[in-house]
Protein backbone atom coordinates (compact mmCIF):
# COMPACT_ATOMS: atom_id res chain seq x y z
CA UNK A 1 0.00 0.00 0.00
CA UNK A 2 1.37 3.42 -1.00
CA UNK A 3 1.60 5.49 2.14
CA UNK A 4 3.85 8.52 1.63
CA UNK A 5 3.88 11.50 -0.70
CA UNK A 6 7.21 12.88 0.47
CA UNK A 7 8.53 11.79 -2.93
CA UNK A 8 6.21 14.30 -4.64
CA UNK A 9 6.97 18.02 -4.92
CA UNK A 10 4.84 20.98 -6.01
CA UNK A 11 6.40 23.65 -8.24
CA UNK A 12 4.81 27.02 -9.01
CA UNK A 13 6.15 29.58 -11.50
CA UNK A 14 4.76 33.05 -10.84
CA UNK A 15 5.14 36.58 -12.14
CA UNK A 16 3.43 39.31 -10.13
CA UNK A 17 1.12 36.79 -8.48
CA UNK A 18 1.05 38.23 -4.97
CA UNK A 19 -2.76 38.45 -5.02
CA UNK A 20 -3.18 34.68 -5.36
CA UNK A 21 0.11 32.90 -4.61
CA UNK A 22 -0.53 32.68 -0.87
CA UNK A 23 -3.74 30.76 -1.36
CA UNK A 24 -2.13 28.55 -3.98
CA UNK A 25 0.71 27.58 -1.67
CA UNK A 26 -1.63 27.07 1.29
CA UNK A 27 -3.76 24.61 -0.69
CA UNK A 28 -0.73 22.51 -1.66
CA UNK A 29 1.64 22.70 1.29
CA UNK A 30 -0.39 20.23 3.34
CA UNK A 31 0.12 17.60 0.63
CA UNK A 32 3.76 17.96 -0.41
CA UNK A 33 6.79 20.24 -0.31
CA UNK A 34 6.15 23.43 -2.29
CA UNK A 35 8.71 25.41 -4.29
CA UNK A 36 7.97 28.74 -5.97
CA UNK A 37 10.03 30.52 -8.61
CA UNK A 38 9.25 34.23 -8.83
CA UNK A 39 9.86 35.12 -12.47
CA UNK A 40 11.08 38.70 -12.23
CA UNK A 41 8.07 39.79 -10.16
CA UNK A 42 7.74 43.46 -9.24
CA UNK A 43 5.31 42.86 -6.38
CA UNK A 44 5.47 40.82 -3.15
CA UNK A 45 5.14 37.41 -4.82
CA UNK A 46 8.31 35.96 -3.27
CA UNK A 47 7.59 37.21 0.25
CA UNK A 48 3.94 36.10 0.15
CA UNK A 49 4.85 32.61 -1.07
CA UNK A 50 7.55 32.22 1.56
CA UNK A 51 5.18 33.33 4.31
CA UNK A 52 2.67 30.69 3.16
CA UNK A 53 5.26 27.92 3.54
CA UNK A 54 7.03 27.67 0.19
CA UNK A 55 10.73 27.60 -0.60
CA UNK A 56 11.35 30.44 -3.06
CA UNK A 57 13.75 31.14 -5.92
CA UNK A 58 13.55 34.85 -6.78
CA UNK A 59 14.74 35.63 -10.32
CA UNK A 60 15.87 39.18 -11.05
CA UNK A 61 14.48 39.26 -14.59
CA UNK A 62 11.43 37.81 -16.32
CA UNK A 63 12.55 34.80 -18.39
CA UNK A 64 9.17 33.17 -19.13
CA UNK A 65 7.47 30.15 -17.58
CA UNK A 66 9.43 27.28 -19.21
CA UNK A 67 12.79 28.92 -18.46
CA UNK A 68 11.69 29.71 -14.90
CA UNK A 69 10.58 26.10 -14.34
CA UNK A 70 13.84 24.85 -15.84
CA UNK A 71 15.94 27.04 -13.56
CA UNK A 72 13.99 26.14 -10.43
CA UNK A 73 14.16 22.41 -11.16
CA UNK A 74 17.93 22.61 -11.53
CA UNK A 75 18.56 25.05 -8.68
CA UNK A 76 16.66 22.89 -6.18
CA UNK A 77 17.68 19.55 -7.80
CA UNK A 78 14.03 18.51 -7.74
CA UNK A 79 14.34 15.68 -10.27
CA UNK A 80 17.05 14.03 -8.16
CA UNK A 81 15.24 14.45 -4.85
CA UNK A 82 11.64 13.65 -5.84
CA UNK A 83 9.98 10.99 -7.97
CA UNK A 84 7.14 13.18 -9.26
CA UNK A 85 6.61 16.90 -9.78
CA UNK A 86 3.22 18.62 -9.67
CA UNK A 87 3.37 21.87 -11.67
CA UNK A 88 0.59 24.36 -10.95
CA UNK A 89 -0.05 28.01 -11.76
CA UNK A 90 -0.04 30.84 -9.25
CA UNK A 91 -3.84 31.20 -9.47
CA UNK A 92 -4.56 27.50 -8.91
CA UNK A 93 -6.16 26.15 -5.76
CA UNK A 94 -5.87 22.37 -5.53
CA UNK A 95 -8.28 20.21 -3.57
CA UNK A 96 -6.96 18.78 -0.27
CA UNK A 97 -6.72 15.32 -1.86
CA UNK A 98 -5.40 16.42 -5.28
CA UNK A 99 -2.05 14.63 -4.94
CA UNK A 100 -3.66 11.47 -3.59
CA UNK A 101 -6.23 11.32 -6.39
CA UNK A 102 -3.59 12.01 -9.06
CA UNK A 103 -1.29 9.29 -7.79
CA UNK A 104 -4.13 6.77 -7.90
CA UNK A 105 -3.86 6.96 -11.70
CA UNK A 106 -0.18 6.01 -11.56
CA UNK A 107 -1.04 2.42 -10.67
CA UNK A 108 1.76 0.87 -12.71
CA UNK A 109 4.26 3.27 -11.17
CA UNK A 110 3.82 2.41 -7.50
CA UNK A 111 7.24 0.80 -7.36
CA UNK A 112 8.76 4.06 -8.59
CA UNK A 113 7.01 6.04 -5.88
CA UNK A 114 7.65 3.51 -3.12
CA UNK A 115 10.28 0.97 -4.29
CA UNK A 116 9.79 -1.38 -1.38
CA UNK A 117 6.10 -1.80 -2.18
CA UNK A 118 5.46 -4.96 -4.28
CA UNK A 119 2.98 -5.04 -7.10
CA UNK A 120 -0.37 -6.62 -6.46
CA UNK A 121 -1.28 -9.43 -8.84
CA UNK A 122 -3.59 -7.14 -10.80
CA UNK A 123 -0.88 -4.48 -11.19
CA UNK A 124 1.66 -7.06 -12.35
CA UNK A 125 -0.73 -8.31 -15.02
CA UNK A 126 -1.24 -4.74 -16.25
CA UNK A 127 2.49 -4.04 -16.30
CA UNK A 128 3.51 -7.28 -18.00
CA UNK A 129 0.75 -7.58 -20.59
CA UNK A 130 2.19 -7.23 -24.11
CA UNK A 131 0.43 -8.01 -27.39
CA UNK A 132 -0.11 -6.12 -30.64
CA UNK A 133 1.11 -2.53 -30.14
CA UNK A 134 -1.74 -0.99 -32.09
CA UNK A 135 -4.50 -2.44 -29.97
CA UNK A 136 -5.72 0.65 -28.07
CA UNK A 137 -6.66 -1.20 -24.87
CA UNK A 138 -3.36 -3.05 -24.73
CA UNK A 139 -1.32 0.05 -25.51
CA UNK A 140 -3.17 1.92 -22.79
CA UNK A 141 -2.61 -0.77 -20.18
CA UNK A 142 0.94 -1.81 -20.97
CA UNK A 143 2.64 1.60 -20.97
CA UNK A 144 3.40 3.14 -17.56
CA UNK A 145 1.72 6.41 -16.67
CA UNK A 146 4.02 9.41 -17.02
CA UNK A 147 1.68 12.40 -16.73
CA UNK A 148 -1.58 12.78 -14.82
CA UNK A 149 -3.87 15.68 -15.68
CA UNK A 150 -6.29 16.96 -13.06
CA UNK A 151 -9.80 18.30 -13.55
CA UNK A 152 -9.84 22.05 -14.16
CA UNK A 153 -12.73 24.02 -12.63
CA UNK A 154 -13.36 27.75 -12.92
CA UNK A 155 -13.07 29.62 -9.62
CA UNK A 156 -16.39 31.37 -10.14
CA UNK A 157 -17.00 33.47 -7.05
CA UNK A 158 -20.18 35.34 -6.13
CA UNK A 159 -18.87 38.78 -7.07
CA UNK A 160 -18.44 37.63 -10.68
CA UNK A 161 -21.54 35.47 -10.85
CA UNK A 162 -22.91 37.29 -13.92
CA UNK A 163 -19.59 37.77 -15.70
CA UNK A 164 -20.17 36.19 -19.11
CA UNK A 165 -16.45 35.59 -19.78
CA UNK A 166 -16.06 33.62 -16.56
CA UNK A 167 -19.34 31.81 -17.14
CA UNK A 168 -18.45 30.81 -20.69
CA UNK A 169 -15.07 29.46 -19.54
CA UNK A 170 -16.73 27.44 -16.75
CA UNK A 171 -19.07 25.96 -19.36
CA UNK A 172 -16.24 25.29 -21.83
CA UNK A 173 -14.12 23.49 -19.23
CA UNK A 174 -17.03 21.29 -18.17
CA UNK A 175 -18.06 20.36 -21.72
CA UNK A 176 -14.51 19.66 -22.94
CA UNK A 177 -13.60 17.50 -19.95
CA UNK A 178 -16.92 15.65 -19.82
CA UNK A 179 -16.78 14.70 -23.50
CA UNK A 180 -13.49 15.05 -25.38
CA UNK A 181 -11.01 14.60 -22.54
CA UNK A 182 -12.78 11.57 -21.07
CA UNK A 183 -12.97 9.98 -24.51
CA UNK A 184 -9.33 10.69 -25.29
CA UNK A 185 -8.33 9.24 -21.93
CA UNK A 186 -9.97 5.95 -22.86
CA UNK A 187 -7.81 5.61 -25.99
CA UNK A 188 -4.59 7.14 -24.60
CA UNK A 189 -4.83 10.16 -26.90
CA UNK A 190 -5.04 13.30 -24.77
CA UNK A 191 -4.21 16.18 -27.12
CA UNK A 192 -3.46 18.70 -24.38
CA UNK A 193 -2.57 18.81 -20.71
CA UNK A 194 -3.43 21.39 -18.08
CA UNK A 195 -0.36 23.50 -17.45
CA UNK A 196 -2.13 24.69 -14.32
CA UNK A 197 -2.50 21.30 -12.62
CA UNK A 198 -0.59 18.29 -13.97
CA UNK A 199 1.80 15.88 -12.26
CA UNK A 200 4.87 14.45 -14.04
CA UNK A 201 7.18 11.59 -13.21
CA UNK A 202 10.68 12.99 -12.75
CA UNK A 203 12.41 10.75 -15.35
CA UNK A 204 9.89 11.89 -17.96
CA UNK A 205 10.23 15.55 -17.01
CA UNK A 206 14.00 15.25 -17.21
CA UNK A 207 13.64 14.10 -20.83
CA UNK A 208 11.21 16.81 -22.00
CA UNK A 209 12.21 19.83 -19.92
CA UNK A 210 14.18 22.44 -21.86
CA UNK A 211 14.96 26.03 -20.97
CA UNK A 212 13.18 27.39 -24.02
CA UNK A 213 10.37 25.52 -25.77
CA UNK A 214 9.84 26.24 -29.49
CA UNK A 215 6.11 26.77 -28.90
CA UNK A 216 4.45 29.60 -26.98
CA UNK A 217 2.67 27.02 -24.78
CA UNK A 218 5.25 24.96 -22.89
CA UNK A 219 2.99 22.08 -21.88
CA UNK A 220 2.08 21.54 -25.55
CA UNK A 221 5.74 20.79 -26.23
CA UNK A 222 6.04 18.52 -23.18
CA UNK A 223 2.97 16.52 -24.20
CA UNK A 224 3.98 16.08 -27.84
CA UNK A 225 7.52 15.07 -26.88
CA UNK A 226 6.10 12.53 -24.44
CA UNK A 227 3.90 11.02 -27.15
CA UNK A 228 6.53 11.16 -29.91
CA UNK A 229 9.19 9.45 -27.80
CA UNK A 230 6.85 7.05 -26.02
CA UNK A 231 7.93 8.24 -22.58
CA UNK A 232 4.70 7.27 -20.83
CA UNK A 233 0.93 7.40 -20.86
CA UNK A 234 -0.88 10.69 -20.33
CA UNK A 235 -4.05 10.14 -18.33
CA UNK A 236 -6.92 12.18 -16.94
CA UNK A 237 -7.87 12.09 -13.25
CA UNK A 238 -11.35 13.67 -12.96
CA UNK A 239 -11.33 13.07 -9.21
CA UNK A 240 -8.33 15.42 -8.77
CA UNK A 241 -9.94 18.87 -8.65
CA UNK A 242 -8.17 22.19 -9.19
CA UNK A 243 -9.82 25.61 -9.30
CA UNK A 244 -8.26 28.35 -11.43
CA UNK A 245 -9.04 31.99 -12.13
CA UNK A 246 -10.17 32.88 -15.63
CA UNK A 247 -10.28 36.14 -17.62
CA UNK A 248 -12.99 38.59 -16.63
CA UNK A 249 -12.91 40.83 -19.72
CA UNK A 250 -12.77 40.56 -23.50
CA UNK A 251 -9.13 41.65 -23.83
CA UNK A 252 -7.73 39.06 -21.41
CA UNK A 253 -10.04 36.33 -22.70
CA UNK A 254 -9.08 36.91 -26.33
CA UNK A 255 -5.34 37.10 -25.65
CA UNK A 256 -5.32 33.93 -23.54
CA UNK A 257 -7.35 31.87 -26.00
CA UNK A 258 -5.24 33.13 -28.90
CA UNK A 259 -2.05 32.10 -27.11
CA UNK A 260 -3.43 28.65 -26.28
CA UNK A 261 -4.61 27.96 -29.84
CA UNK A 262 -1.45 29.42 -31.37
CA UNK A 263 0.64 27.10 -29.20
CA UNK A 264 -1.56 24.15 -30.14
CA UNK A 265 -1.22 24.81 -33.88
CA UNK A 266 2.53 25.35 -33.50
CA UNK A 267 2.72 21.90 -31.92
CA UNK A 268 0.62 20.26 -34.63
CA UNK A 269 2.87 21.75 -37.32
CA UNK A 270 6.20 21.43 -35.53
CA UNK A 271 5.71 17.82 -34.43
CA UNK A 272 3.98 16.90 -37.70
CA UNK A 273 0.98 15.41 -35.98
CA UNK A 274 -0.68 12.84 -38.23
CA UNK A 275 2.46 11.55 -39.94
CA UNK A 276 3.19 8.78 -37.44
CA UNK A 277 1.40 5.44 -37.30
CA UNK A 278 0.00 5.70 -33.82
CA UNK A 279 -3.38 5.92 -32.16
CA UNK A 280 -2.44 9.30 -30.72
CA UNK A 281 -1.90 10.72 -34.22
CA UNK A 282 -5.05 9.07 -35.52
CA UNK A 283 -7.29 10.52 -32.82
CA UNK A 284 -5.58 13.89 -32.98
CA UNK A 285 -6.28 14.09 -36.73
CA UNK A 286 -9.95 13.30 -36.10
CA UNK A 287 -9.99 16.18 -33.62
CA UNK A 288 -8.45 18.49 -36.23
CA UNK A 289 -11.21 17.47 -38.65
CA UNK A 290 -13.75 18.27 -35.95
CA UNK A 291 -12.14 21.70 -35.49
CA UNK A 292 -12.43 22.37 -39.23
CA UNK A 293 -16.11 21.44 -39.16
CA UNK A 294 -16.65 23.60 -36.08
CA UNK A 295 -15.01 26.67 -37.62
CA UNK A 296 -16.05 26.39 -41.27
CA UNK A 297 -18.47 23.61 -42.19
CA UNK A 298 -21.37 24.22 -39.82
CA UNK A 299 -21.54 28.00 -40.46
CA UNK A 300 -21.39 27.35 -44.23
CA UNK A 301 -24.18 24.77 -44.05
CA UNK A 302 -26.26 27.11 -41.93
CA UNK A 303 -25.76 29.92 -44.46
CA UNK A 304 -26.77 27.62 -47.34
CA UNK A 305 -29.94 26.64 -45.53
CA UNK A 306 -30.91 30.26 -45.02
CA UNK A 307 -29.89 31.57 -48.46
CA UNK A 308 -31.78 28.84 -50.32
CA UNK A 309 -34.89 29.19 -48.15
CA UNK A 310 -34.77 25.51 -47.26
CA UNK A 311 -35.84 26.35 -43.73
CA UNK A 312 -37.27 29.40 -42.03
CA UNK A 313 -34.74 31.63 -40.23
CA UNK A 314 -36.88 31.51 -37.13
CA UNK A 315 -36.79 27.72 -37.12
CA UNK A 316 -33.00 27.74 -37.41
CA UNK A 317 -32.68 30.28 -34.61
CA UNK A 318 -34.92 28.33 -32.27
CA UNK A 319 -33.12 25.06 -33.06
CA UNK A 320 -29.67 26.54 -32.39
CA UNK A 321 -30.85 28.17 -29.17
CA UNK A 322 -32.45 24.91 -28.04
CA UNK A 323 -29.25 22.98 -28.73
CA UNK A 324 -27.13 25.39 -26.74
CA UNK A 325 -29.78 25.48 -24.04
CA UNK A 326 -29.62 21.72 -23.56
CA UNK A 327 -25.83 21.84 -23.18
CA UNK A 328 -25.86 24.76 -20.76
CA UNK A 329 -28.64 23.11 -18.75
CA UNK A 330 -26.54 19.96 -18.47
CA UNK A 331 -23.55 22.05 -17.39
CA UNK A 332 -25.69 23.94 -14.88
CA UNK A 333 -26.81 20.66 -13.32
CA UNK A 334 -23.28 19.24 -13.21
CA UNK A 335 -21.69 22.40 -11.82
CA UNK A 336 -24.70 23.51 -9.76
CA UNK A 337 -24.48 26.92 -11.36
CA UNK A 338 -28.03 27.53 -12.56
CA UNK A 339 -27.19 30.98 -13.89
CA UNK A 340 -25.44 29.25 -16.80
CA UNK A 341 -28.86 28.75 -18.39
CA UNK A 342 -29.51 32.50 -18.26
CA UNK A 343 -26.07 33.09 -19.81
CA UNK A 344 -26.87 30.88 -22.83
CA UNK A 345 -27.22 33.78 -25.31
CA UNK A 346 -23.87 35.21 -24.17
CA UNK A 347 -22.21 31.79 -24.49
CA UNK A 348 -23.57 31.50 -28.04
CA UNK A 349 -22.11 34.91 -28.97
CA UNK A 350 -18.75 34.06 -27.41
CA UNK A 351 -18.73 30.78 -29.33
CA UNK A 352 -18.92 32.74 -32.59
CA UNK A 353 -16.00 34.89 -31.48
CA UNK A 354 -14.05 31.75 -30.60
CA UNK A 355 -14.27 30.66 -34.24
CA UNK A 356 -12.57 33.91 -35.23
CA UNK A 357 -9.77 33.17 -32.76
CA UNK A 358 -9.22 29.80 -34.45
CA UNK A 359 -8.58 31.57 -37.76
CA UNK A 360 -6.42 34.25 -36.11
CA UNK A 361 -4.31 31.56 -34.40
CA UNK A 362 -3.90 29.63 -37.65
CA UNK A 363 -2.66 32.76 -39.46
CA UNK A 364 -0.34 33.52 -36.56
CA UNK A 365 1.08 29.99 -36.75
CA UNK A 366 1.80 30.34 -40.46
CA UNK A 367 3.64 33.60 -39.79
CA UNK A 368 5.36 32.46 -36.60
CA UNK A 369 5.63 28.63 -36.41
CA UNK A 370 8.09 28.87 -33.50
CA UNK A 371 9.05 31.39 -30.82
CA UNK A 372 12.31 32.40 -29.20
CA UNK A 373 10.73 33.48 -25.92
CA UNK A 374 7.74 32.29 -23.88
CA UNK A 375 7.06 35.50 -21.97
CA UNK A 376 3.48 36.74 -21.74
CA UNK A 377 1.15 38.72 -19.48
CA UNK A 378 -1.33 36.63 -17.51
CA UNK A 379 -4.95 37.74 -17.09
CA UNK A 380 -5.63 40.04 -14.15
CA UNK A 381 -5.51 38.16 -10.83
CA UNK A 382 -7.93 38.94 -8.01
CA UNK A 383 -8.64 37.98 -4.43
CA UNK A 384 -11.26 35.25 -4.52
CA UNK A 385 -14.19 34.88 -2.15
CA UNK A 386 -15.58 31.73 -3.75
CA UNK A 387 -17.24 28.80 -2.07
CA UNK A 388 -14.07 26.69 -2.09
CA UNK A 389 -13.16 24.93 1.12
CA UNK A 390 -10.60 26.75 3.26
CA UNK A 391 -7.19 25.52 2.15
CA UNK A 392 -5.95 25.70 5.73
CA UNK A 393 -8.44 23.08 6.92
CA UNK A 394 -7.06 20.10 8.78
CA UNK A 395 -5.92 17.78 5.99
CA UNK A 396 -2.40 17.15 7.23
CA UNK A 397 -3.05 13.40 7.27
CA UNK A 398 -3.00 13.46 3.46
CA UNK A 399 0.73 14.14 3.62
CA UNK A 400 1.32 10.80 5.30
CA UNK A 401 -1.39 8.69 3.74
CA UNK A 402 -1.98 8.63 0.00
CA UNK A 403 -3.75 5.31 -0.49
CA UNK A 404 -6.13 4.06 2.14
Amino acid sequence: MLQHVDRVVVLVASKDGAATIGRTVASAVTQADVYVVSDGSTDDTAQTAQAAGATVLDLDVNVGKPAAVYRAVNAFELLDRYVAVLIIDDDTTVAPDFVRQSLRRMVVNRRALVPETPYTGHERRLAERRTHPFTPDTERRATPVGIVVGRTITDWDHRRRWNMWVGSRAYAYWRYQATIRRGQDRVNALNCISGSNSIYLSPLLRDVLVEQTPYIVDDTYWLLETQRRGLGRVVYAPEAHAWIQDPTNLRDWYKQNLRWLWGTFQGVAGHRVGRRRSWFDFWYVTLIVDWAMYVLLWPVLLALLLVNDWVEPGTVGVSVLAGYGLWTAAAACALRKWRLVALTPAIMAIDVLYRAIFIHALVKTVRHPTVTSCRWDSPTRYQSVSELADASSDVSHLREEVFT
